[in-house]
């Protein structure tokens, strides 16, 4: 069996040198933004569960303390 044509250099000889890098330079800043946004969404979801994980700890904290000091105490 033949070896398989190289689809990049198919659609690159349609194309002219400035063609070809104009859309090399679009993609590259297409996948920079796409990878950007991944880290961003990624550092807001880790930043949003650990202030759940802290809201979580400080609530269980209060309730224990509560039912530790004999139950609910109204000044």
């Amino acid at each position: 069996m033949g070896k398989l044509p190289n689809l990049r250099s198919i659609f690159a000889s349609a194309r002219t040198l400035d063609e070809e890098k104009q859309l090399s330079r679009a993609t590259f800043y297409r996948f920079a933004v796409f990878v950007g946004s991944c880290v961003f969404i990624s550092l807001l979801a880790s930043k949003s569960n650990s202030s759940a994980r802290d809201t979580k700890r400080a609530v269980s904290s209060a309730v224990t303390q509560v039912f530790t000091d004999g139950g609910l105490k109204l000044v």
